[in-house]
């Protein structure tokens, strides 16, 4: 089957929407051409000249990228800068670069959830909070003989999923009357007589964004010339998105048995960090890269200590006023293992589409910073 880039980026997409990066961000193609074919994907954090040269090396297609090759705006790409020098190679090879930054932190099972999971946080919720989902309630009259077959299109359309349940609807029987008139063609009935048939009332929540492709495709397998239906806008929210991640240890923890778990899970030698308490670690929060920022929202939600990366000396004097402990464990190694989970999501998506691409995760260490 033919993929190209495109049909790609749609999958990655579909888990971390592009609405989810921050308005500052830049993500999405960004070098080459979407529409080329695709056989080899590379996921890497970092675009460097070695991890450019690894791709060109093992026939790369697709470079799926967590931080921007192009971030500011550009005056210029020649061959005297670095990243016109990966640039102008980039199009030699005919590689395409896809992006995937903050919407790849805040989508569901995204950098700062895996991140958590790693740690085996439990009852996470986002630490900031940047956008939630809204939804409508679909409403529409069925035959009953009819209701399961629609209620299943429009769940397999993007309706009906609420947490980790699918398929969700509710359904209660009446009694429905219409009398067709000139010119209709009913599925029961007669025309310029009145009818009543036993009907089922479903109801099914639906993303609003999704709400005109669920409809069409209901109306596709309706009986009824002209179904009723309803769309009733809801101020639920149930997913709601975000930078970070706060959860709760199972059991709790000293701040050095924390420090080294981390050390253990991100396979590092060592860490930074402001220690501000001799109490047992329960709530932690976490965000992946340079997170420091959030260290108020941190503190403000309770949490005894913050994981993150890229802690500056000001910021730590900050998180010590505030009585908050924080584990600096460093910008690429708190975000390099969701690279490898990303290529493992990608190449399950890929499956369930029976798309035929190898799928691999850039073997360079592209971290500049050393430990001497």
């Amino acid at each position: 089957m033919f993929v190209n880039g495109k049909n790609l980026a749609k999958l990655i997409e579909a888990q971390f929407p592009k609405e989810l990066a921050e308005p500052w961000d830049n993500v999405g193609f960004l070098v080459g051409s979407p529409n080329a074919r695709t056989e080899k994907v590379m996921m890497a954090l970092e675009l460097t000249p070695e991890v450019v040269e690894e791709a060109v090396e093992k026939n790369v297609d697709l470079l799926c990228v967590h931080h921007p090759i192009i971030f500011k705006p550009m005056k210029e790409i020649t061959d005297e800068t670095e990243i016109g020098q990966m640039i102008k190679t980039l199009m030699q090879h005919r590689m395409t670069v896809y992006v995937a930054h903050t919407n790849l932190d805040s989508g569901e099972g995204g950098t700062a959830a895996y991140f958590a999971e790693m740690l085996e946080l439990e009852r996470c919720e986002p630490l900031v909070v940047t956008s939630s989902t809204s939804y409508v309630k679909l409403v529409v009259f069925t035959p009953v003989d009819h209701t399961e077959r629609i209620a299943e299109v429009i769940a397999k359309a993007g309706g009906g999923e609420i947490g980790n349940y699918e398929a969700c609807h509710f359904y209660s029987e009446g009694m429905g009357g219409f009398k067709p008139i000139e010119g209709a063609e009913p599925f029961v009935g007669k025309i310029d007589e009145m009818t009543h048939v036993k009907e089922h009332r479903l109801e099914m929540i639906v993303p609003k964004s999704q709400a005109k492709h669920v409809v069409s495709e209901m109306l596709k397998v309706h009986p009824y010339e002209m179904p009723a239906y309803d769309l009733v806008p809801l101020d639920n929210v149930i997913e709601r998105y975000g930078i970070g991640s706060v959860g709760y240890l199972e059991e709790a923890q000293s701040f050095e048995e924390l420090i080294d778990n981390v050390k253990d899970v991100l396979d590092i030698e060592s860490v930074r960090a402001v220690k501000t308490t001799d109490h047992p670690i329960r709530k932690v929060a976490v965000c992946p890269g340079a997170g420091a920022e959030y260290i108020v929202n941190a503190a403000a939600q309770g949490c005894d200590v913050f994981i993150t990366g890229d802690l500056k000396y000001h910021e730590a004097q900050l998180a010590r006023s505030l009585r908050l402990s924080v584990i600096d464990a460093g910008h690429y190694e708190t975000e390099r293992p969701f690279m490898v989970e990303w290529a493992r999501l990608l190449r399950e998506a890929c499956d369930h589409k029976g798309y035929e691409v190898k799928i691999i995760v850039s073997e360079v260490n592209a971290n500049p910073v050393q430990f001497l």
